[in-house]
Formats: structure tokens, sequence, C-alpha cells
């Protein structure tokens, strides 16, 4: 007993020490730009010391509760720009200056996502039967810096069933029956169930908010959980977003299918963007093969530049290896996304990722696209000292 009380004690006080380390040592293989958010292998030997209130006495770094496969991991946040070496760097945690930590503010029914006052984020999640078509499914609306402007669609305009980020399949077939959870056909909604605050963290590296969603058949039986959990932090010149969704079949098993227009995750700009076609600029990601009617396999990335009234801006969304094989949907109206077909069986969560970058003012290149994509599919190595 005194021997199993020794090694207790050392155990802690090592898991301690790795706790109050004042550093992170990066093993860095491309350039990094300021401000980039990093994650500590969920392995980490200091990852299980760590708890949201101690993540929050040290602002650069934040741990998820939970989150759909990144349950243990700790964020770390770059505070300068990095050049390209094989070297080991010393990260040092980022202290927030007044007006520049990431919050989550309630407002009314829904939640915002803001960077201290500026608006990023905020939920639609707003439900009524008696205005299915307006309100059958759960999205974000996206907003400029100047957080006036809102960057993404609502409901009506061109393709009513198009709404900021958001997320259906057209073809889900359950039990022999196919359902249209895209365009809402059939009295089929995607409704916001509850937030999950048990997964809210904040901090001057990031944000993070999850939307717990209910895939409803027109009786209102739900045949899908969904849990989207959202991670807002800048990016160098961008603000970024990291989408994580938990998908999980109730009952009995669900497979999505459809063709890359109407399925999957995608973002549409806001409705005037449609008026001005010929404006909009599309950057695909090099290695992309078209398939014809603007679809293409084997992209990586692909970004969608337009003006909102005067505020130029640009979305970069990038595909996260771990999707699998994916369809790239693109469209000057201003509506990029990517399709994986899924297959859901109960009581197993299938985790779908991808991360949307908000650039405002001026389009990056495909050099800068191609090397956030990387950053994000293959990301440098972080260990504790």
């Amino acid at each position: 007993m005194r021997i199993v009380c020794l090694l207790r004690v050392l155990v802690l006080g090592l898991m301690s020490a790795l706790c109050h380390s004042q550093s992170l040592v990066l093993l860095a293989k491309a350039a990094l730009p300021a401000a980039t958010l990093l994650r500590v292998a969920a392995n980490a030997a200091a990852a299980t010391s760590w708890c949201p209130a101690g993540a929050a006495a040290w602002p650069g770094l934040l741990l998820p509760a939970g989150a759909p496969g990144e349950s243990g991991a700790v964020f770390a946040l770059l505070a300068g720009p990095l050049a390209a070496s094989e070297r080991e760097c010393v990260l040092q945690p980022a202290a927030a200056a007044a007006g520049t930590e990431w919050r989550c503010a309630s407002v009314g029914t829904e939640r915002e996502l803001r960077f201290g006052d500026k608006l990023f984020l905020r939920t639609a999640t707003g439900f009524d039967p008696a205005q299915l078509e307006a309100s059958f499914k759960s999205f974000q609306h996206l907003f400029a810096a100047d957080t006036a402007t809102q960057l993404t669609k609502g409901a009506g305009g061109k393709h009513s069933h198009h709404r900021g980020l958001f997320l259906g399949w057209n073809q889900a077939t359950i039990g022999g029956r196919t359902f249209d959870f895209w365009h809402g056909k059939e009295g089929v909604s995607i409704r916001h169930k509850r937030f999950r605050d048990d997964l809210a963290a904040a901090g001057a590296a990031c944000v993070r908010l999850g939307v717990e969603n209910e895939w409803c058949l027109a009786d209102g039986t739900p045949v899908v959980q969904e849990l989207r959990v959202l991670t807002a932090f800048r990016c160098g010149a961008a603000r970024a977003l990291d989408v994580q969704i938990g998908l999980r079949a109730l009952g009995q098993p669900v497979s999505m299918r459809g063709d890359a227009h109407h399925a999957g995750l995608h973002v549409r700009a806001a409705d005037e963007v449609a008026e001005r076609e010929a404006d909009t600029q599309l950057l695909l990601d090099a290695a992309h093969k078209p398939l014809g009617n603007d679809l293409h396999s084997g992209a990586a990335w692909c970004a969608a530049s337009f003006k909102v009234g005067q505020q130029p801006c640009t979305f970069l969304l990038i595909d996260h290896p771990s999707n699998g094989s994916t369809v790239m949907s693109v469209r000057t109206y201003g509506r990029i996304g990517f399709m994986p077909e899924v297959d859901l069986v109960p009581d197993q969560t299938r985790v779908l990722r991808w991360r949307l970058l908000v650039f405002d003012g001026a389009a990056p290149d495909a050099a800068t696209c191609a090397q956030l994509a990387e950053l994000y599919r293959n990301p440098p190595v972080l260990t504790w000292r």
C-alpha cells in the first residue's frame, strides 16, 4: 500500500509539472502564419492533467471536453509567424490583450461567437412547424469583420434551402424509404435540440460551441442525432472555423447519398452574390479532376471570392482526409461544398471534419490556400517539454 501511494504521488507530481510547463515544442515542416491554432495529440502526457479551469488560467491553451474525435486534445496558439525549417521551436502561451479574447454570447434563443466585440458567427436554430419551409434547417450565419455585413444567405432568394453554413443529403435511405434532408421535402427537418454547454470553452486561442440537432421525419420521429462542434479562431489574416460533426443513426441504419450539388457540407454567400455571378472568382485545388457540371473529385480545398455590398470576402473551405472520398461542388452564385457518402448505424458515431476560413479584403492566392489546407490536413507535431 505504501509503495502504491508513493507511486501515485510521483505520478501526480509529474503531471502537475507538465501541466505548469511554460512551453510547447513544435517540429516545423512548413511556414506557419501568426495566430495559427495548433493541437497537441490526445495521447500527450500532459493533456490528461489539464481541465477547463486550468486551461483558463493559461489563455493561450484550451482543452476540449469531449468534442468528436478531439477528446483530450489541447489547443495552442502560435503568437508569431514561423518560417519553414526542420528544427524544434518553442511556443509560448499567448496572453490576450484587452478586447481580443474569443467569447460566446447568448442573444435571445441564439448564440454568437465573437472576437472581442466583433461578431463572427450567429446560430439560426428556430424551428416552427407552422413555418416549416423557413425553419426546417438548423444552420449558422457568418459576418464580415465590420460585424455589420452578414456574409451568408438565409431563407428565400435563389434556392431558398441554401442557408449559411449548412449540412444535408437529398437521399437519406431509412428502412427502404428515401428522404430529402437537403430540400426539406415531405415535411422532414433538421431540428435544433439544445446547445451543449458542457462543450463550451473560450479564451485567447479560440471559442468553441456545441450544437445538438435531430434529423426528424414529418411526424417528428428523430432518425439521426447530430452533434455539431464549432471552434472559431484566428489564422493569420483570416478568421477560421473548424467544423466537426458527429452523426449517429437512431433506431435503424441510415445511408446518406445524393449528388454533390445537393448533399454534404456547404456554405452559401449572401443572395445578392447570385445577382453578380460574373464577379465571383473561384479558386480550386490544383489536384482537382473535373467531373462536369461544376463537380470535381480529388480536391482538398476550394475558395470563392465575392462582394457583399462593398465588402470583399473570400470563403476557403478545406476538406479533411478522414472524411474519405468526397466530391467538391462549386457554383458562381456563391456556394461551395464537399459531399462524402455516409453510412450510419445505431450506437456508432461517424465524425466528419472541415475547416472554413473567412478572409476580409484581398483574396488569398492559390499558394496560400494550398499552404493553409496542408496545415489543416497534415498538421505539425506538438509535444510537451
